[in-house]
């Protein structure tokens, strides 16, 4: 079930290297920039996060973190400790790497992140926090790499993903974020790799030991 690591991760976050895949803007997963929480204190006394009340009271606060060298890997506000408005996050080029809008402290919207190259690495949308709708990560050809449907923050139907030439590289159905069905890895050639049935989210024919 090696090849299907794939699938199992591409469900979990399309965009398989995703900077705001822990529901936070700078996470501390590949490709992040670290975790807020931790920084802000030290950040405010240095000087990189600027605050001021708004008309109604509320504490608003702009938050840059940097590389090493001085150059911006992200930036956001924050109303009240909570995520407001449009977050941005840099590759050290100065490139857009990723970005998306919160409301409350919440995604909302659209996100998009980008290759180096400006080539969009994956897109979808939120709604409340939670994803809704088609999530589609691509190679930097433009090509699909993966591609799923989300109901309310849950997988939900067929989530397939692809080898660059376009050919099937494994297929799922999800039914209320639970694995349901069939769970089938390819090689390129099109020859199976490995076959699984689930039933409820558990693997119960065909299974191999490390098979959830």
């Amino acid at each position: 079930m090696r090849e299907m690591r794939c699938v199992r991760e591409m469900s979990r976050s399309p965009f398989q290297i995703n900077p705001f895949s822990d529901r936070r803007p700078f996470c501390q997963q590949a490709e992040s920039f670290g975790p807020m929480t931790k920084l802000l204190l030290i950040l405010m006394i240095v000087g990189w996060v600027v605050g001021v009340f708004n008309g109604c009271g509320h504490l608003i606060k702009t938050h840059t973190e940097k590389y090493d060298n001085g150059k911006v890997s992200g930036e956001g506000n924050y109303i009240d400790g909570k995520e407001e408005g449009p977050f941005v996050s840099y590759y050290e080029s100065g490139k857009v790497k990723g970005e998306g809008h919160y409301v409350d402290g919440k995604e909302e919207g659209s996100f998009v992140f980008y290759y180096e190259s400006g080539k969009v690495k994956g897109e979808g949308r939120y709604v409340g926090g939670k994803e809704e709708g088609s999530f589609v990560s691509y190679y930097e050809s433009g090509k699909v790499k993966g591609e799923g449907r989300y109901v309310g923050g849950k997988e939900e139907g067929p989530f397939v993903s692809y080898y660059e030439s376009g050919k099937i590289k494994g297929e799922a159905n999800y039914v209320v974020g639970e694995k349901e069905g069939k769970v089938i890895a390819y090689y390129e050639s099109g020859k199976i790799v490995d076959e699984d049935i689930y039933r409820d989210g558990k693997c119960v024919e065909d299974c191999e030991e490390n098979d959830p």
